[in-house]
């Protein structure tokens, strides 16, 4: 399912600048959303 989201994301390519970063950040959300363990 988070795949599908950033993927949507980053096909419409919102931002000049910075889209990878945000891309990553949503993911990281994502993941903890549906409480999965974080890499830190």
């Amino acid at each position: 399912m988070d795949i599908f989201i950033v993927y949507k994301f980053l096909s419409i390519h919102p931002y000049k600048d910075g889209n990878g970063r945000l891309s990553r950040l949503l993911t990281t959300l994502l993941l903890m959303k549906f409480d999965y363990r974080i890499i830190q």
